[in-house]
Order: structure tokens, then C-alpha cells, then sequence
């Protein structure tokens, strides 16, 4: 009877061996062909996710805001700070090239103090919305072109926000302005904040947003905050400067990153 030498045993082994490691790593191929869709699904849904707020991600208060201003500098920035809010502020001309990749880099965009908006600011604003960025609007800023913009011996620099109105939660005549004093209070939260000699914007809220909280005076109510979810981005409208009333603003915040 014949017996294979050592060296015969060994080759055999061998190729044995090579077989079970080819056959290893077509196994491992099907589990990737089949794996690769759902992991990359898996992250796309999480970007989704996360930017809509669906999925929070990381601590409540990381979040960065992206503060655009013409000239005015917002007051108690530092108690957002201490919160672990990150800042930073953007002086915005109508030539300031407002791109949207440096506004993707943000949680939040806050357009603060700057009435007027090139027709090139108010489409990165758009796309920043449109790719799942949250804006917030204060007052009448972004409501006026500025005179290099108008065309046709039009005078008429008061334009709302077109270029992102579909966008927005209220809509506005015209930038009429008035105090209030009375309490803020929010429709979300069991919050109510005294106020006092609050500059209000008068506006209507659309059909498809939310009051997120009200200025009750002794005349009766006037809309303080409304908030407006699309597909991906946000969008939240102050009628008053929110950082004069720094709890309300960081609960509106944290609401909007979790809803």
C-alpha cells in the first residue's frame, strides 16, 4: 500500500490549505456585496438624520452658530458661551461673499443685524436651508436689497426675504416696529420671561409653521417666535432681539436640534 512521503503529506497540506483560503475570501466578498448598500444607507440615513435633529448626536449644547451681523454685536454672549455654545460672528456687507460652504460648517446661522442682502447672499442662504442648515431670522434682517441690486428704475428695496420666503414661518408687510413689555412665554416649554421695551416686528405666521411662543402685553398678544421644519433644514423667526432673553433663546435652540 503506498504511503506519501513527508514532503508529499506536506504539499498536499499545503494546497489544502490555499483552497480554504481561497474559499474564505469569496465568502468574505459575498458578505461585502452584500453588507456595502446597507452600510452606506445606514450612514446616509444618519446624516439625515442628524442634521434634522432626529438623531441627536453629541451633547445638547455643542452646538455652533454662525452669527450674522451688519454692525450690532449681540449682548450676553457669554452666558451661551459658559452653556457650551460655540460663536462666531461675520460682519456682512452687501459684497460680503456669503459662501455656503462656509455656512455648512455651522449648526446654526443666525441672521441678526443685517437688513440688506444681495440676490447672490439670499441664494447661499437658501442653499444652506435647502441642504439641511438651520437659519434663524431676526426681525427685518434680509428684508431690503441694496441699491447696486435694483434693476428696471425700481426704488422699491423692500423685498421680504425672496430669494428663501418659502422657507420662512411668517410673512411681512413692511418693517414696522413697536415696544412691548409683558411676558414672553414659550408653547413648547413651561417658560414665561418678564419683558420689558422689547423692539417687536409685526408679522403674520403661515398656515404650514408653528408658534414656538408668544409677548402677551395688556393689548393682547404679538407673535414672538415662529419655527417652519422642511425636508431638511429649519428655519425660526424672532420677532425681537433673542439675546435679550438668553433662557428662552437656549431652549429654542436645544428644541429645534431635537425636533
Amino acid at each position: 500500500m503506498y504511503r506519501p512521503s513527508p514532503e508529499e503529506i506536506a504539499l498536499l497540506e499545503a494546497i489544502k490549505e490555499v483552497e480554504e483560503e481561497k474559499k474564505r475570501k469569496e465568502r468574505m466578498k459575498k458578505y461585502l456585496e452584500l453588507a456595502l448598500p446597507l452600510l452606506l444607507s445606514a450612514i446616509l440615513l444618519l446624516y439625515i438624520g442628524s442634521r434634522t435633529g432626529i438623531i441627536p448626536i453629541g451633547f445638547e449644547n455643542s452646538t455652533s452658530v454662525l452669527i450674522l451681523t451688519a454692525q450690532n454685536i449681540p449682548d450676553n454672549l457669554t452666558v451661551y458661551r459658559e452653556a457650551g455654545y460655540m460663536f462666531d460672528i461675520r460682519n456682512v456687507t452687501p459684497s460680503y461673499n456669503l459662501r455656503v460652504e462656509e455656512l455648512a460648517k455651522y449648526d446654526v446661522v443666525v441672521l441678526y443685524d443685517v437688513n440688506e442682502l444681495s440676490f447672490e447672499q439670499r441664494e447661499s442662504l437658501f442653499n444652506y436651508i435647502t441642504k439641511g442648515g438651520t437659519l434663524i431670522v431676526v426681525k427685518c434682517s434680509g428684508t431690503l436689497l441694496p441699491e447696486s441690486d435694483l434693476v428696471n428704475d425700481v426704488n422699491n428695496r423692500f423685498v421680504g426675504w425672496y430669494g428663501f420666503d418659502n422657507y420662512m414661518p411668517v410673512q411681512i408687510a413692511d418693517c414696522s416696529i413697536k415696544n412691548a413689555s409683558g411676558v414672553l412665554s414659550l408653547t413648547f416649554e413651561e417658560l414665561n420671561v418678564d419683558v420689558k421695551n422689547l423692539e417687536v416686528t409685526s408679522v403674520d405666521v403661515k398656515e404650514d409653521s408653528d408658534v414656538l411662543g408668544y409677548i402677551f402685553t395688556d393689548k393682547g398678544k404679538d407673535v414672538a417666535i415662529a419655527y417652519k421644519r422642511a425636508l431638511l433644514g429649519k428655519t425660526v423667526y424672532f420677532s425681537y432681539d433673542p439675546f435679550k432673553t438668553p433662557a428662552a433663546f437656549m431652549e429654542v435652540l436645544t428644541y429645534i436640534r431635537k425636533g
